[in-house]
Parts: structure tokens; sequence; C-alpha cells
């Protein structure tokens, strides 16, 4: 233990102030040994490390940027939280307070794998127990129909609700892309790439359904299914990126595959309770009513997008709640970032950023739904503004090129070629 410490414990808590759950988390990362080494910079002041996933089968590269005040300037990490804050970057900063001196000039730490030869399995340390069977006899369906209707008479049996509720159906116009791509059909293929087409193809009125049946989006287990390995509007923009640079890092295929949630996030969590707001502000200024929808899909059938809300038959909602603005009391004052979708000029006019990830979310979502216009809802709690974004004919070629991406380099991923 650092007698005088580098680091101090009050300049952890400042920086995960916002996020406090992260430093326990970073705490339990500690004790369980998921530092796999650590090296101290002093004379930039940076703190470099390995921290173990949760899981241990990945590691994160993590690095602290102390300020003159020794107090965490900055910080990063490879993980999918790693551009915001994660706990990662609270073990690493924890595992430092308890490791560097103020007298150390430059540390390193390595840590060892045990060399233990008496190395157990798991089936010897936890050996299976008896396999517990509450009845001798298999239940026929007749008496689970039967328990069924009885149970669905008493309206507040709480602790056995879950029992009535139905599985989730997938619809009939909807294929699951990963059962195509491992089937024997598609595998015996000579032309690979049309016996997917053929599959995965939706005609206009299959289109329609599928954004009736996947209303309410997040909420609605139809939606999650629909979206499955498939590309949706809001990746559009990572995915051109990519393109342009020819490069796919693996990050992006985790994106795509959801292979990790956001939703602890405070900014991604303050979106969405805020959604509804946004859009009772453009309902009130516009005198309108925005429906609900879910997902709509392209007649490929692997090409998608939610909107937050459509307007009659000719445009459609997209309301963004920035969590950095939550305490503005002025846009026109704070909303000045030039790499966000909307900003004031030094003009004090409103600029469209026309390469945000944002603007290739809205124009995928009019060209999916054969839309002319999107309300753009920019809300916080003390000012909303409303942009309206017309429908870019150009756009349209990057629909080719998210095309040519999922066939070419996403499907190969899914496969099992991931040398991308």
């Amino acid at each position: 233990m650092a007698s005088k410490h580098v680091l101090r414990f009050s300049a952890i808590v400042n920086y995960f102030k916002e996020e406090e759950k992260l430093i326990a988390r970073g705490e339990n990362a500690v004790e369980s040994g998921h530092i796999k080494d650590m090296a101290f910079d002093s004379q930039f002041m940076i703190i470099r490390g390995s921290v173990h996933a949760s899981m241990r089968d990945r590691i994160y590269k993590v690095e602290l940027k102390l300020d003159a005040d020794a107090e965490i300037g900055e910080a990063t990490c490879t993980c999918p939280r790693g551009q915001y804050l994660c706990h990662h970057m609270a073990a690493l900063a924890i595992f430092s307070y308890q490791n560097i001196s103020s007298t150390d000039i430059a540390c390193s730490w390595t840590n060892r794998k045990p060399t233990d030869g008496n190395v157990k399995t798991i089936a010897e340390l936890f050996p299976k127990k008896k396999v517990h069977q509450s009845v001798t006899d298999a239940i026929p369906d007749s008496k689970i129909n039967e328990f069924k209707a009885k149970l669905s008479t008493y309206k507040n049996a709480v602790g056995l609700c879950w029992l009535l509720k139905e599985d989730p159906k997938i619809m009939d116009e909807l294929v699951d892309v990963e059962s195509i791509v491992f089937s024997e059909g598609y595998l015996k293929a000579e032309d690979k790439e049309a016996y997917l087409l053929n599959k995965l193809s939706l005609k206009e009125a299959d289109i329609y359904d599928i954004s009736v049946k996947t209303r309410g989006q997040s909420e609605n287990d139809m939606w999650l299914i629909a979206r499955k390995n498939r590309l949706t509007s809001s990746n559009f923009g990572a995915v051109l990126a990519a393109s342009r640079r020819n490069k796919y890092p693996p990050s992006l295929f985790k994106k795509l595959t959801e292979s990790y949630t956001l939703d602890g996030i405070k900014a991604i969590q303050w979106g969405k309770q805020h959604e509804a707001n946004g859009v009772k502000v453009l309902e009130e200024r516009g005198n309108f009513k925005v429906q609900q929808t879910g997902i709509w899909l392209h007649t490929c059938g692997y090409l998608g997008g939610s909107p937050d809300g459509l307007v009659e038959d000719y445009g459609l909602v997209e309301v963004k709640c920035p969590f950095k603005l939550r305490e503005s009391t002025s846009l026109m004052h704070d909303l000045k970032d030039k790499s966000y979708i909307l900003f004031f000029n030094d003009s004090n006019e409103l600029v469209l950023n026309t390469n945000h990830d944002y603007y290739h979310q809205i124009q995928g979502n009019l060209w999916l739904t054969n839309r002319k216009i999107c309300y753009l809802v920019i809300w916080t709690p003390n000012e909303s503004l409303i942009y309206n974004i017309s429908i870019d004919n150009d756009w349209a070629t990057n629909i080719n090129v998210l095309q040519r991406f999922y066939l070419d380099v996403y499907i190969p991923f899914l496969y099992g070629n991931k040398n991308i």
C-alpha cells in the first residue's frame, strides 16, 4: 500500500461523482484480480493498465491522465463505454491509489498467474448435485392448460402471472437471418447471395404489417426480434464511415450484433425517459398528432429504421435529448458544439451538420418510410427547438453502399469469417 498517494481517493470520487456505482464495481474488479498490469509515467502523469472484462474472456486497455492538481483530467478505455465512464477506469484508478507512491519515478506491475501444480477441474471443485425433480412423471398438456385456466381466474396472482404470458412469436413475414446463413440450403447453394436475398426479400404489404406489429419498439418483443442481425438506421453513419475508410474495427461488429448494452449509461437513460416530452412539444407547436410506429424495413429485408413517430403520410419524427444540455437555459448560448447534429454558429445561425451519424439515421428513415420531411426535436427541460430536415435525393446512393457492406462484410462475419 502506498504511503503517500499520487492519486487521492477524493480525486476518484470527484471523477465518478455522476456514476458513483462504478466505484463499487471498480473495487470489486480489483478484489477479484481483474487488473492484469499497470504502468505509471511520472513525467507525463499518465497511468496505463490492462483490465479484464467482467467475464474475464476479454482485456481492455485503460489510460488515466492526471492534471497539475493530481485530479483525473481524462480517462479512456477500449470497452464499449470507454468514451464515457466505465468500471474498468474506476478499477485502474483504485488500484493506482493503492499501489503508486508519490516517490515513485516510474513503476509497473503485472499480475502473475498462479503456479500451483495442484489444479482441479470445475467438476472436482463443484461436484454435480443430484438433480431435483418435483414430479416423477411427465405432465400432459391437458393438465397444464387446466392449471392455467384456473390461474387466470385470479386477477392478482402476482407471483404466477408470468406463467400466463405467451412466448413471443416470430412474425410470419420475418425470417431469422442467422437461421438462413447456417441452413443446409444456404451452405449448399451455388449462389449464396441470391439464396439469401430470395429468403429475406419483403413485399410492401409485409413491410407495413411489420411496422404495425412492432409498435412500442424496445417494449415490444417483436421489435427486438425484427432488429436482430439487420442493419438499422442508427448504425448507418458508422457503417458508411467504415466503408469509406475500408476499415471495419471490432467495435463496429459488436455494435451491429448488439453484443453489449448501453442502457445503463445515464445519457442513454435520459434520452429514453424524455423522448415522450419531445414528442409532446412537437404536437403542441405543430398542432398535429404524432403516430406511434415500429420498424420499417427495406424491400431487401435487411435494412431497417425505427423513427420516433410519424406525422400523417408525409413526415416522421426524431427526438434527441442531449444529456450534456440538461441544465441549459439558452440553446442559442449552449448549442455551440460543431460536431453535433445542430449547432449555432458565431452569427447565431442554426447550422445542420450533414456529417453527423444522426443525419444519416434521419435520411435513412426518410427513405425507408418513403416520407419527405423529418421534424428533428432537440429537447431540454428548459427549452426545446424543432428543425425540419427534408429528404436528400443525393443520399440515396448510400443505400447501395449499406447493402454491399451487409452482403460482403457483415454476412461473412456472421458466418464466421471474422478476419475482416
